[in-house]
């Protein structure tokens, strides 16, 4: 754990686990990172959203360490591969506007979807091993899909940045003893946002580093025992911020990992054409 000082300084001069189970996608707030460029917060404004003073002093110390100098709120694209076992599927995200483009199996083959995560189903394109669908319903039950894996993918791969989501409930437990270590630790769970508001999360911050590190899983705010807890591993520094590659098992049996990763201030040309 203690070794994350020495990477950051190195990436400055320059994870694992299952899958949520069906019908479990971890929460996130619909649209709640599509803002205009217009409207963007400062880093003041978001830890101002955060009521409990020590929970905000922890995001505070976190975001100092993967996001320097207002890295996340600067950070308008993302891309990234989210592989589980055999399942890789592929992202791409205007975080100002809200446009999202994402390609991954599903029964009827391999769906390629573009859309808008402030309204998905309006103005929706989907399309089937390369071919449009033009049928209504099924654009919109694909799609619909589609903005599911938005939501869960996009949360194993950026939430320690999120802890300020609109409808998020962040509370400082304390220190707590896990896998052998002590930790500091928020719990944030959720009022009516997200697919799956009755979850709850606890998460781990190394106090002589500030990096966040470990997190559990809870399907149900109320149970005693998590789902899964993981190991956020392998930190690379991708433009403004600096993302986890790995989510581990203490016996660092690696489960759900990212590839093909880039986070930038500028849309790339041609990242939202169709396939």
């Amino acid at each position: 754990m203690r070794t994350f000082a020495v990477i950051l300084v190195a990436l400055a001069t320059v994870a694992c686990g299952s899958d949520v189970p069906n019908g479990a996608q971890a929460s996130s707030p619909e649209g709640s990172d599509a803002v205009a460029a217009s409207d963007l917060e400062t880093r003041e404004e978001r830890l101002a959203r955060i009521a409990d003073p020590e929970a905000a002093r922890l995001f505070a110390t976190v975001l100092d360490s993967i996001a320097p100098e207002e890295g996340w709120e600067r950070t308008r694209y993302i891309e990234f591969d989210r592989i589980s076992g055999s399942t890789r599927r592929s992202h791409r995200w205007d975080r100002f506007e809200g446009d999202y483009w994402v390609r991954g199996p599903v029964d009827d083959g391999e769906l390629t979807a573009l859309f808008n995560v402030n309204s998905p189903t309006e103005g929706q394109r989907v399309w089937l091993d390369g071919e449009e669908v033009v049928d209504e319903a099924q654009s919109e039950s694909l799609v619909t899909q589609a903005h599911r894996w938005f939501i869960n993918d996009t949360y194993w791969l950026v939430f320690p940045f999120k802890w300020d989501d609109p409808g998020v409930t962040v509370r400082y437990v304390g220190e707590r003893e896990e896998w052998g270590e002590t930790w500091e630790v928020v719990e944030l769970t959720f009022e009516e946002v997200g697919l799956t508001p009755q979850n709850r999360y606890l998460a781990f911050v190394d106090p002589e580093t500030g990096m966040f590190e470990l997190w559990q899983y809870y399907a149900a705010a109320d149970d005693e025992e998590p789902r899964f807890t993981n190991r956020w591993t392998d930190w690379r520094r991708f433009g403004p911020i600096v993302l986890s590659m790995q989510r581990e098992m203490e016996d660092g049996t690696r489960g759900v990992y990212f590839e093909d990763v880039n986070a930038s201030t500028e849309v790339p040309p041609s990242a939202f054409d169709a396939p």
